[in-house]
């Protein structure tokens, strides 16, 4: 495995498992309202993630994609699809403790986490379909991402990582703090409340 692969995977191993353990899906596939919540901690992280992105150098945007690869317009969709009105997507508060973007190499290990996430979407979204019905043109485009193109995806996003980075400590650091930040919010922050 390739050395700075390695080193992040090493690091956000345990973090990575936590998350997953503690994330209730069982309750947030339970009903489209508690769905609706899901998806709007979400938007309170990719919202303030993607505008750290939106103000990176062009030559970073261009190197990785940004943004084509927003996954705003797609959260935005859902959530409308579920009822949120524009004004209410506006009022969901945004994730205070992101960790800052201010390297290439902290760019990248941010992305190795919302990248990652979205393999884990594919196995959340068959649950969907299954548990609410819904599928990528009724509420979980999201999700869904690229759907079978998702793993090359993947896979691309890993060769650039191991060609681009210069630092892997700081990648590693980054991609650890991104894992703390998603935990917090996802776990300690609900948004029903504003959604209803």
């Amino acid at each position: 495995m390739p050395a700075v692969l390695e080193l992040i995977r090493t690091r956000t191993r345990a973090l990575h498992s936590q998350l997953e353990e503690r994330i209730d899906l069982q309750r947030a596939l339970s009903s489209r309202a508690e769905y609706r919540s899901l998806l709007g901690s979400h938007l309170g992280l990719y919202r303030p993630f993607e505008s750290m992105l939106a103000a990176q150098p062009s030559s970073v945007r261009d190197l990785i994609q940004w943004p084509e690869c927003s996954k705003l317009p797609p959260l935005e969709r859902d959530m409308q699809s579920l009822g949120a009105t524009v004004n209410q997507i506006e009022q969901i508060p945004d994730c205070p403790g992101l960790p800052k973007l201010d390297t290439l190499d902290a760019v990248l290990g941010a992305l190795y986490v919302i990248e990652g996430s979205a393999l884990g979407g594919q196995i959340i979204y068959r649950q969907i379909e299954t548990s609410l019905h819904l599928d990528k043109d009724s509420g979980a485009s999201f999700f869904f991402g690229q759907g079978t193109n998702t793993g090359s995806n993947w896979k691309a996003f890993l060769g650039l990582l191991e060609e681009h980075v210069s630092f892997p400590e700081q990648s590693a650091q980054t991609a650890c703090a991104m894992f703390q930040s998603f935990e917090h919010w996802l776990i300690h922050r609900t948004t029903s409340q504003e959604l209803q």
